[in-house]
């Protein structure tokens, strides 16, 4: 089960990595502590189906489909995640 959730940080971390500002990998392995004091286990799950530009949680929700999560637990988790700085949000004003 450890090795499972240090696999889970360490595909975040490269998930990650690939965003324009990156976030590489080190010898010390600093990051994957960084990842976990940041993120529930749960939640760096979910950041994995996360792309750079911002998405409707039905989009991010399809990508999921196999965990199970319903899109109101998810949407929770997502402003969860929002609340705690790690995602952005973006609002459509109407017009």
């Amino acid at each position: 089960m450890q090795n499972k959730n240090i696999d889970v940080y360490r595909e975040l971390q490269k998930h990650l990595d690939k965003m324009p500002v990156g976030f590489p990998a080190t010898e010390s392995g600093i990051e994957i502590k960084l990842l976990k004091h940041l993120f529930t286990l749960e939640q760096a799950e979910i950041g994995l189906k996360l792309k750079f530009i911002g998405e409707q949680a039905k989009k991010v929700h399809r990508r999921l489909k196999e965990t199970g999560v319903s899109l109101e637990d998810l949407e929770k988790k997502l402003d969860e995640m929002y609340f705690k700085g790690l995602i952005y949000r973006v609002t459509k004003k109407n017009t």
